[in-house]
């Protein structure tokens, strides 16, 4: 199959990063990669719109990661976003565990509050 220049060109820029700044990704952890670089593990993190956010824990985190595979996450730290906003990448500092079910998440009508139409 051959790509044209311009998929080549919006596949290039969707993983480009173009803002970074402090936030949080959250999703399930899907994968766990041991890269041996720079002290940090390597982890995706599928969201709820099943996009793939990579990160790299460092290896003073690396052992909560274990439980948390395959568990709902919240991880926190540098973010890299593209020219659309989306996260691409995560330089994590902070872990924690969420909730898998529906149990303790707000509903959609206080998350809208007063204006939900």
């Amino acid at each position: 199959m051959v790509l044209s220049d311009a998929v080549r060109s919006n596949a290039a820029q969707a993983v480009k990063p173009l803002e970074v700044s402090y936030g949080s990704v959250s999703g399930t952890l899907s994968a766990l990669r041991d890269t041996r670089t720079k002290g940090t593990v390597k982890v995706t993190v599928r969201t709820a719109a099943r996009q793939a956010v990579d990160g790299h824990v460092p290896e003073s985190l690396a052992d909560q990661l274990r439980e948390l595979w395959r568990h709902r996450v919240m991880l926190g730290g540098k973010v890299r976003r593209n020219s659309r906003g989306q996260a691409i990448r995560i330089d994590v500092d902070a872990i924690e565990q969420l909730p898998d079910g529906n149990d303790g998440r707000p509903t959609t009508e206080a998350l809208l509050g007063t204006g939900a139409d």
